[in-house]
């Protein structure tokens, strides 16, 4: 297991883009739809668009009859917003989704209590999705506890319950009953509270998360089912497993979490907390693929769910960040590495890139609040456009960008940010995200902020001739919506071509050979020139050939050359398989390449 603490922090502010709106009452939720934000205050639903101008409100509650609405789901593919109020002994609507002041249905139902957590959001249970697409979405609603609100009707259900979605369904909109025999409930006996839940994006399974409070000690836990054809075939898929961090110390306590990927993979990201005060917060990435085929022992299923055992205990694949008050996450994918978007309690909005082995680059504060408020325990990113990010603090909503891709003028510069986000567009010669250059050739760099410079190169001798082949390869990727774009490279040693004819272009790699006449022990200046589009990389190098025979220090002052001393030289004695091994320096890369017969290639690259 990798855990990478980060102890003294260094944050880089940005000064980024934002909206805001400001309201009278503090912000109690709110939710991003495929072209609105919807925002509850304590006594208001806002809609607005994404550009945070309001269009409609309206009114939940007064001061004689308090309402708090704790379920808030756009349900687009029917056009509507469905919540669910406390008021009397609860009540749900379904709203029109761009006008919420119409409502086209409502009905009295005792959802959850007012001062209890839930977790909520649409599940589809999968077949028949082509004739009737709609037909199969269902509420998902975990709720803490099943009691008597001070009056007999005001009976709510603890535990995790499927709601029709539709007046179409069997039972009747908002019903958890159905024609099946047995009604779908998972039932729940210790005292817990709910925190996140999600939907695989393959539809295949369904995820929650919850902190068991009654257990000595606390725990947290993840609970999977499998979406199938029934409600019935869910609840009796429930299984869960332990969720386990950290190495330091026990954290017992999830405070928010994050959904990263939920492909064959599904990786997860969570903050944790100890139970203790003024202890740090931590940030935790698990692969939650697996959670064992046990049932927790204070669930119990209807119909009857099997294997109820201990269950499995999962710990994390990496612990990625410490910070004295986290709050809140989100985060996306982005290549072969994680972008993750981080809340606290002191009003930052924090960026943290993590490359494909989980290791954090530095984190970067894109936003900083005046007053220290809180940020909210959800973020969400804007449905149309990968630059910005909703954020919400007591009474304001913002819509934060989270690049910065125009201040690097340059591709190379472009490529050495350490923003995942930012590419270069060959038709505006810009750096920008790949959202912005949706007509043009984006050129993407695929591993940084790790990547150590743009080209590596390598030399190596012909096995059956004289001659030397140098190859120059681009850590690049390209993504075009037509032809791609011109790719050619060019070799040259003084004011002469080095290569013995034209050199072979098939991107990403470019090579020719040379007589190894051209390459004296002393070395050979080489200016290597990548041609992309109408774009140009250029640098130099300079090779040397060093006898079979050559010692350790010689492969020493083959990097101690380079632009960065007191660089370590791995030597390959002859003992170990390898042929190729690079040293990083700086920016460049020294490759020694051991040839098959009595050669030893140094390469140094120099600004």
């Amino acid at each position: 297991m990798k855990a990478v603490f980060l102890g003294i922090l260094v944050l880089f502010k940005c000064r980024v883009y934002a909206l805001e709106h400001n309201f009278t009452g503090d912000i109690k939720n709110f939710v991003v739809g495929k072209d609105k934000v919807y925002v509850v205050t304590d006594s208001r639903l806002h809609q607005m668009r994404l550009n945070l101008v309001e269009e409609k409100y309206k009114d939940l509650a007064n001061h004689t009859h308090p309402n708090k609405i704790n379920i808030l789901l756009p349900f687009e593919a029917n056009r509507t917003l469905i919540i669910c109020g406390t008021y009397d002994c609860g009540y749900c609507e379904v709203l029109d989704i761009n006008d919420i002041t119409t409502t086209t249905y409502r009905e009295a139902l005792p959802v959850v209590p007012a001062n209890e957590t839930s977790v909520t959001f649409l599940v589809d249970l999968g077949k028949n999705k082509v004739e009737n697409p709609n037909g199969n979405k269902y509420l998902l609603v975990a709720t803490e506890s099943e009691r008597r609100n001070g009056k007999e009707k005001c009976i709510f259900q603890r535990g995790v319950t499927l709601w029709n979605t539709l007046h179409s369904q069997d039972g009747d909109i908002f019903s958890i009953t159905s024609t099946e025999p047995t009604d779908a409930i998972v039932k729940i006996k210790a005292d817990v509270e709910w925190v996140d839940g999600f939907q695989t994006s393959s539809h295949s399974h369904s995820y929650l998360f919850l902190n068991v409070k009654s257990e000595n000690p606390p725990s947290v836990l993840l609970l999977r089912m499998d979406n199938g054809g029934k409600k019935t075939e869910m609840t009796k898929s429930l299984t869960g497993a332990q969720l386990e961090c950290c190495d330091d110390k026990p954290r017992r306590k999830l405070l928010s979490s994050a959904v990263i990927s939920s492909d064959a993979t599904v990786l997860w990201a969570g903050i944790f907390t100890a139970l203790e005060e003024h202890e740090d917060t931590v940030l935790a990435i698990f692969d939650i693929s697996d959670p064992g085929n046990q049932v927790p022992t204070d669930f119990w299923c209807e119909p009857t769910c099997t294997n109820k055992e201990k269950h499995k205990v999962l710990r994390p694949v990496s612990v990625v960040f410490k910070h004295s008050s986290m709050t809140s996450v989100a985060a996306e994918k982005k290549g072969s590495g994680i972008v993750l978007y981080i809340g606290t309690g002191n009003g930052q909005l924090i960026k943290l890139v993590l490359d494909k082995t989980f290791r954090p680059g530095c984190a970067m504060v894109l936003y900083r609040s005046n007053d220290d408020r809180m940020l909210f325990p959800r973020m969400h990113f804007d449905p149309e456009d990968d630059k910005y990010i909703y954020i919400a603090l007591r009474n304001q909503i913002r819509r934060v960008s989270v690049t910065q891709c125009s201040m690097y003028k340059t591709l190379r510069d472009c490529g050495s940010s350490p923003d995942p986000l930012c590419g270069w567009c060959l038709i505006t010669s810009k750096c920008s995200t790949q959202h912005e250059c949706s007509d043009s050739t984006w050129i993407s760099i695929p591993d940084k902020p790790f990547q150590k410079g743009l080209i590596s190169f390598q030399v190596a001798k012909h096995s059956v001739s004289s001659l030397i082949q140098l190859t120059a390869t681009l850590h690049l990727g390209v993504e075009s919506p037509g032809r791609p774009p011109l790719f050619l490279c060019t070799f040259r040693s003084g004011s002469k071509d080095l290569c013995d004819g034209r050199p072979t272009a098939i991107f990403p790699n470019c090579s020719c050979s040379f007589s190894s006449q051209d390459l004296p022990s002393e070395g050979t200046p080489v200016i290597a020139t990548v041609t992309i589009g109408e774009e140009t990389l250029t640098q130099s190098l300079k090779l040397r050939n060093i006898s079979e025979t050559s010692t350790h220090a010689e492969c020493t002052d083959c990097v101690s050359a380079g632009p960065d001393l007191g660089q370590t030289c791995t030597w390959n004695d002859g003992s170990a398989p390898q042929e190729h091994i690079q040293i990083n320096v700086g920016e460049f890369s020294t490759v020694l390449t051991k040839g098959k017969s009595t050669n030893l290639f140094c390469i140094q690259g120099f600004p």
